[in-house]
């Protein structure tokens, strides 16, 4: 739309995502050309390489430099990168609360030093995965991944149904059995 155009001329941002693939990274980057953004992502080092976490300390030192050298407008951040290093490894981390805790209050350490920037922070709602495969999931998925699937699908059906509305009917002061 030719009013938006040079709306963001040349405007920098920062953008952790949540791993590698092509449609959280390059995606995003390419989004952000068409927009003339110029999107800063981190180094490979400090990203996750499929189950392998990323770099944490190398990924909070590296935001702290280019916020320092960069005129840097906004910062789009996944959390699972940020705190757990990565989307995928964040199903099979081990670490504390605490830990995880600390890395976040990174995120208010930034936003003290620079109160008009502005972060938009996200997190992923993983899917139940598919079968007994335990390649992006935990290791007992290889023998316990049909029934879990099975067990969360049946739970939320019943949820919806507890939460339908199924007494619609009734009339008001009588949900419960009177007898």
């Amino acid at each position: 739309n030719a009013e938006y155009m040079g709306l963001f001329n040349n405007m920098e941002v920062l953008l952790i995502p949540p791993d590698t693939r092509p449609h959280t990274l390059q995606l995003p980057i390419q989004i952000g050309k068409m927009m003339s953004l110029k999107v800063n992502v981190p180094p490979k080092e400090a990203m996750p390489n499929f189950n392998t976490p990323g770099n944490i300390e190398i990924l909070h030192k590296w935001i702290k430099d280019t916020l320092a050298s960069h005129s840097i407008k906004a910062i789009i951040v996944s959390l699972e990168s940020f705190t757990l290093g990565g989307m995928i490894p964040a199903r099979r981390v081990k670490d504390e609360e605490s830990v995880v805790m600390k890395r976040l209050s990174f995120l208010e350490d930034i936003k003290k030093l620079s109160p008009a920037l502005p972060i938009y922070a996200h997190g992923t709602i993983v899917r139940v995965a598919h079968g007994n495969d335990p390649y992006e999931e935990k290791e007992y998925f290889e023998k316990w991944g049909d029934l879990l699937r099975c067990y969360s699908e049946l739970a939320d059906k019943w949820e919806r149904k507890k939460n339908s509305g199924v007494r619609r009917g009734t009339p008001e002061g009588q949900k419960e059995d009177p007898s």
